[in-house]
């Protein structure tokens, strides 16, 4: 017989009883094992992803999109198992096995109610300049170009406000400094006049602090900017949310309270040149659920040309309240005051012989300014968030002194006066509510505006001194001027951001504009001969409305 085909039988009758011998252990280790479906307790769905994990071992296995799971085991009797899924009670389960058993888990969903933990940590963000969420509080900044000015970390000059510094990243400004002591902001955007501020709709706090925001849209107040938290320039398209400026949004967000500190007093004391002194102080803080700040500045000092002195005081107080976790009230007010003397304009000539001469000595400029604000936020949920505003001004503006072009001399005698009375109220209300559509986040916001304006200009001779006496000699018959400019705004407005996917969104929205201005008053013409003989002077009435 072959030698070969001998050992090959022989391996053939070992292979078949090694397979009788194991067929029954294998038999015996699969007749065991726990099957079934995991679901969610309160909605029924099936769990996919959870894991089953027996007892005192790394064995296991994870359900599938069905919720099916199927666990083998090597023996029977008492086996104890651990069901867990994240953000679900862990489940220990005891089963008796037999066979192969069969078995439906329910799991109900975590939900804790945990203690309050604040955490600490020193400020370690030095930029100065950011960027608006898209979604900020009651207001939609996606689609929109805009700035936001950190105060705390730029290297400017606050004590003065030194626009040029505080500005400097904003690409796009047009930055005119008319004065060094910071007294009047004039920034414009897009190419638009800088002058006064008056093509930005100018806001503290989210509220108007312009002289008329539809007739006489200039800003004579400017906030101190060592009050100031941030500042947030919008361009554009803002004005769908915040009216008629072509230039778009320049809001002052001031400073609050220290939420860590019952009270918390900051003071700061500044001297330059040219007889500059600045004194800054603050006084705020949190008490329970009232939170507080203060600020008062004065400053004053001689200007770099003569005839340039100049005294200013803001004072300014802020108080809220938090009716619950919810709701919060609040109420402000600024005061603002100054007076300064300027030195009247250069030409061309007159700049290169001396830059720093002045050909005008009884020339004033006086502001007083006064806004109060109420508002009220109520969060209705994490989705839904209210917010109401409504506000006032009282404020004055005069210029006093010889008004002509700076090619002519003062010829010293009763000077002109343009004196301009605002007095203006509003209410500004928002609700935001997020949504979401085709598994992407969304926002709604919708929006009504009611406001009042009432500017009264009046132009008269006044005193021939030198001194800042601002009062007409002739009151009650203006030699110039004497006009009231009521106007009315109703407005509503609708921005939806939809978000198509995380790097594409769409913002659509309108606004419903209603403006009525009006005129009333009157003006003296007059016509003059080469020798400043009066030939004719008449009074003219004028009234006007638009809508």
């Amino acid at each position: 017989m072959d030698i070969e085909l001998v050992k090959v039988h022989i391996l053939k009758y070992f292979f078949f009883a090694f397979i009788l011998l194991v067929s029954p252990v294998l038999l015996f280790a699969q007749q065991y094992s726990i099957s079934g479906y995991i679901y969610d307790k309160e909605t029924g769905e099936a769990l996919f992803g959870t894991e089953i994990l027996l007892e005192n071992s790394q064995k296991g296995v994870t359900s599938n999109s069905a919720g099916y799971f199927k666990l083998p085991l090597k023996q029977g009797g008492n086996i104890r198992f651990v069901v867990f899924r994240f953000g679900y009670e862990k489940l220990d389960v005891n089963l008796e096995v037999n066979g192969h058993e069969k078995i439906d888990i329910q799991l109900k969903q975590l939900n804790l109610n945990l203690k309050e933990i604040t955490i600490k940590d020193e400020k370690t963000d030095n930029f100065t300049i950011t960027k608006l969420r898209s979604i900020e509080g009651t207001a939609i900044y996606a689609s929109k170009k805009n700035d936001v000015i950190h105060l705390a970390n730029i290297d400017a000059n606050l004590a003065t406000n030194n626009s040029r510094q505080i500005y400097a990243k904003v690409s796009g400004l047009n930055v005119w400094q008319s004065d060094g002591s910071g007294l009047q902001l004039d920034i414009g955007s897009r190419g638009l006049n800088p002058s006064r501020t008056s093509n930005f709709n100018t806001r503290q706090n989210g509220y108007d602090i312009s002289a008329d925001a539809l007739g006489y849209p200039e800003s004579y107040y400017t906030p101190p900017a060592e009050a100031i938290e941030q500042i947030q320039v919008v361009r554009g398209a803002a004005s769908l949310q915040y009216g008629t400026q072509f230039g778009g949004l320049l809001n002052f967000v001031l400073k609050k309270g220290n939420p860590e500190k019952a009270l918390e007093v900051v003071a700061r004391q500044s001297i330059g040149s040219y007889g500059l002194i600045s004194n800054f102080t603050s006084v705020g803080g949190t008490k329970g659920r009232w939170n507080y700040y203060s600020f008062y500045q004065f400053k004053k000092g001689n200007g770099w040309r003569p005839n340039s002195k100049f005294d200013a005081a803001v004072a300014h107080t802020h108080i809220s309240y938090s009716l619950s976790n919810k709701a919060k009230v609040g109420v402000e007010y600024t005061g603002m005051s100054y007076i300064a003397q300027q030195p009247g304009g250069l030409t061309d000539a007159m700049f290169e012989k001396d830059p720093q001469q002045s050909i005008r000595e009884r020339n004033w400029f006086e502001v007083k300014w006064n806004t109060a604000a109420l508002f009220l936020d109520y969060d209705f949920s994490h989705q839904s968030k209210l917010n109401i505003r409504t506000f006032g001004l009282i404020a004055q503006r005069n210029a006093l002194g010889f008004l002509g072009a700076i090619t002519k001399t003062d010829p010293n005698q009763e000077r002109d006066l343009i004196a301009g009375n605002y007095r203006n109220v509003g209410m500004e209300a928002r609700f935001l509510q997020r949504y979401r559509i085709l598994g992407m986040h969304s926002a709604l916001l919708s929006g009504v505006r009611l406001y009042q304006g009432n500017t009264q200009s009046r132009q008269g001779l006044a005193s021939a001194n030198n001194k800042s006496e601002f009062e007409f000699l002739h009151p009650n018959e203006l030699e110039g001027s004497d006009f009231y400019f009521p106007s009315k705004n109703i407005s509503v407005f609708f921005e939806n951001v939809l978000y198509m996917n995380p790097k594409l969104s769409i913002t659509p929205g309108v606004r419903y504009e209603h403006i009525n201005t009006s005129s009333t008053g009157y003006y003296t013409q007059k016509m003059i001969d080469l020798a400043v003989n009066v030939l004719l002077e008449e009074r003219l009435f004028d009234s006007k409305s638009n809508t």
